[in-house]
């Protein structure tokens, strides 16, 4: 029969301290302690240990007083690192890491000196309430949706400490959602004709460089990063040819895209016209970015639409806006589902904003099916 196991309370240094000694899956002895105020604080303490070893072994016993900055750490060493390649497939890292690393630092600092096991389900929600009610940097009312982001990443990183047998059971798991896309209020902006020629308009002298890319953008629904890593080898490169002309695609490779899947975009006749003015002036290298541009664009695109005084425009709208255009020449869905690269077609209902004209549309038709009708009732034929 096993001898059942008991532990000690003990004194050093004149501080009170919980202990228990075991041998862990390796057959390696070791021993978990715990510095108590008390001596029945102690034997509860000791009673922890010896169901915590029995329940889910020695892992799980080590992963006592484990903290949210030793996960962090943990993430920021293996998970939150520039993407590694194999073959055009990511086989480590994460595109986002940039972000993500910022997101991590705000977590840190609600969590980080916090054991992984005493964050609960409550805490979690008066994180988000809190996050919810503070002010972005601009002094704006801060998105769900982007409270959902610091929540998702948090959600991972808890779910990578149950895989590391740090934690036993993901605390998001509670009385209801703490993250609810449909709670998410999305974003319907697309951009107008009139706005797009005082767009381009603005695109002059230092700023000049961004009107292809935003012709690119509205004309393919590419998205930025997809726009920013095309290389002239992606446009039908044959290599005699040089005449942008004769090309009506270019290829968006599957390790530059969000979903991993290669993918063709159409080229516009004005689009191919930018492009040949770049092709001319460029170094000819195949392997050279079309563009030109590494940085993010963000600040200027903002100044851009401040010259052009159009407001609350996002360089991410112009992806809408076509998808938008397409659906209003009834290009089918899953077409237009294709040429975003979406894998999921409810996905696409979300970058078909719903402008004024096309509410008018709508009604339009429901106008001219109810005509219908009554012309039918006054010939007798209903």
């Amino acid at each position: 029969m096993a001898r059942p196991r008991t532990g000690t309370i003990h004194l050093r240094d004149g501080k009170l301290f919980a202990r228990i000694d075991y041998t862990d899956s390796a057959g390696k002895r070791r021993s978990k302690e715990k510095r108590v105020r008390t001596k029945t604080e102690g034997r509860a303490v000791i009673s922890n240990f010896i169901r915590e070893l029995e329940d889910h072994g020695s892992e799980s016993l080590n992963a006592i007083g484990t903290t949210f900055k030793d996960l962090a750490d943990h993430l920021e060493k293996h998970y939150l690192i520039p993407p590694e390649y194999v073959n055009g497939r990511k086989v480590a890292g994460k595109r986002s890491y940039k972000d993500d690393l910022g997101i991590l630092k705000i977590l840190r600092e609600s969590f980080g000196r916090m054991e992984l096991r005493d964050i609960t389900w409550g805490k979690i929600e008066r994180f988000r309430s809190m996050r919810l009610k503070t002010p972005t940097i601009r002094g704006e009312q801060r998105s769900i949706a982007r409270v959902d982001r610091e929540l998702s990443l948090l959600r991972h990183a808890l779910n990578i400490a149950i895989g590391e047998r740090w934690l036993n059971a993901n605390p998001f798991i509670g009385p209801r959602p703490l993250i609810n896309a449909a709670d998410e209020v999305k974003r319907k902006r697309v951009l107008e004709l009139e706005e797009e020629v005082r767009l381009l308009a603005a695109c002059d002298g230092p700023r000049e460089h961004l009107r292809p890319i935003i012709i690119c953008a509205i004309d393919t629904g590419m998205r930025r990063g997809e726009i920013l890593k095309l290389k002239w080898s992606d446009l039908d490169w044959d290599g005699k040819k040089s005449d942008i002309a004769d090309r009506r695609k270019a290829k968006v490779r599957e390790f530059n895209t969000k979903t991993l899947r290669e993918r063709d975009a159409a080229l516009s006749k004005r689009l191919k016209e930018e492009l040949q003015k770049l092709w001319d002036e460029s170094d000819k290298n195949p392997d050279s970015l079309v563009f030109g541009v590494t940085n993010n664009v963000s600040n200027s695109f903002r100044s851009v639409c401040l010259l052009a005084e159009i407001e609350n425009l996002r360089f991410h709208d112009l992806r809408r806006t076509f998808g938008t255009r397409l659906a209003k020449k009834n290009v089918p869905v899953h077409e237009i589902a294709r040429r975003l690269g979406h894998t999921d077609i409810e996905t696409t209902f979300t970058y078909l904003g719903l402008t004024k004209d096309s509410l008018e549309t709508v009604a339009n038709a429901i106008d001219e099916w109810n005509e219908e009708i009554v012309k039918m009732t006054a010939n007798g034929k209903l």
